[in-house]
């Protein structure tokens, strides 16, 4: 017999798992309550925003005047603003804002420290 068939393994042998700190990192994530609602928080901003365009009622930039400092109601979920903009569009569409901002902060951090 060669020796490649003496060091393989039998055929019904179970696999070995795949452990690394990414895996293992990951699986004690998952086990921690708070972290997983907060993920879930997290994903649903990042959907938000994502989707702002779909979701939003009205254009962002569309003015009333005659809507003006309106008290929410179900045309207007957070009311208006001086300008008769409707504050729920304008939020979703905040979120966007804020969503880039952070990914901008976030891969600029190694940048400013020295980091590689």
């Amino acid at each position: 017999m060669s020796q490649a068939t003496l060091n393989a393994a039998p055929p019904n042998a179970p696999a070995e798992k795949v452990s690394g700190p990414w895996r293992d990192a990951w699986k004690a994530f998952r086990k921690n309550k708070t972290a997983m609602v907060g993920l879930c928080i997290i994903v649903f901003f990042i959907l938000i925003a994502l989707l702002a365009p779909l979701i939003a009622p009205y254009d962002y930039k569309e003015q009333e005047l005659v809507n003006r400092l309106k008290a929410p109601s179900a045309d207007h979920w957070f009311g208006t603003d001086d300008l008769g903009r409707d504050l729920f569009t304008r939020v979703l569409y905040g979120a966007r804002i804020s969503l880039w901002a952070s990914s901008v902060l976030a891969r600029s951090r190694p940048i400013r420290s020295g980091a590689r």
